[in-house]
């Protein structure tokens, strides 16, 4: 099932936890998390806290530095790794 949190899409501020969590708890399959990822951090905040199985995110790799240039940009396998092996 993809979650998708319109209201927080694209802001880049953090997926909104507590209510993904609810939603995701209620139910008996896998959940993707969609709608507010800017960084890492938060998807790995939502990781810890709400157990989702997958996450989608848009703007933190298209989005780059104080200007928002458009850039087409991923994180390298050992920034992943570092983030969330811990």
């Amino acid at each position: 099932m993809l979650l998708h949190s319109i209201g927080t899409d694209g802001m880049m501020q953090g997926y909104p936890v507590e209510i993904m969590q609810q939603l995701a708890s209620s139910v008996s399959i896998p959940v993707i998390a969609c709608g507010g990822a800017g960084s890492l951090q938060h998807m790995q905040q939502l990781a810890v806290q709400s157990g989702m199985q997958a996450f989608a995110a848009g703007s933190m790799f298209i989005y780059y530095g104080p200007h928002k240039a458009v850039l087409i940009n991923y994180p390298d396998a050992a920034t992943l790794r570092r983030t969330f092996d811990q």
